[in-house]
């Protein structure tokens, strides 16, 4: 099963990835590709923020890495640099925050998984098969509708 990662926000991106004189430049990749945090704020309600709060906190752990990261509309806030996985999708502490923070929507293919998983037992993975899981498979990102 390949897992599927929900994708990271124009506001979030280190332009050097997009300068082709630049050492990490990603060929292939396009800056109006990236959803722009701006169109998805504000259009959760309480109860949705809740629950999928709730479902993203409790998943594993994949990885915490070392230093922390910006809040993208707020630059003085940061907070934990995680990856999360339910052994389906794949997410950073950073969507947890903006769901928190600003009730920012999710995609739809993600929401339906929480969803109609919610009242179940999340089936646990062990952090070590997460990891080879996310070396071994391809990330498939999850888009905004």
């Amino acid at each position: 099963m390949t897992l599927k990662i929900l994708p990271q926000f124009y506001e979030e991106l280190d332009m050097q990835y997009f300068d082709k004189k630049s050492k990490y430049f990603q060929e292939g990749r396009r800056i109006d590709d990236f959803p722009k945090i701006h169109d998805h704020i504000n259009k959760l309600t309480d109860e949705e923020v809740s629950i999928f709060v709730k479902y993203m906190e409790e998943a594993t752990i994949v990885y915490a890495w070392m230093g922390c990261v910006e809040d993208p509309l707020c630059p003085q806030n940061n907070l934990e640099n995680i990856d999360y996985s339910d052994g389906a999708f794949l997410w950073r502490e950073m969507h947890i925050y903006l769901v928190k923070r600003y009730h920012m929507d999710l995609p739809i293919e993600f929401k339906k998984h929480v969803l109609s998983n919610r009242n179940n037992v999340l089936l646990k993975y062990s952090q070590e098969e997460l990891q080879t899981k996310v070396q071994m498979d391809s990330l498939i990102p999850v888009k905004y509708s």
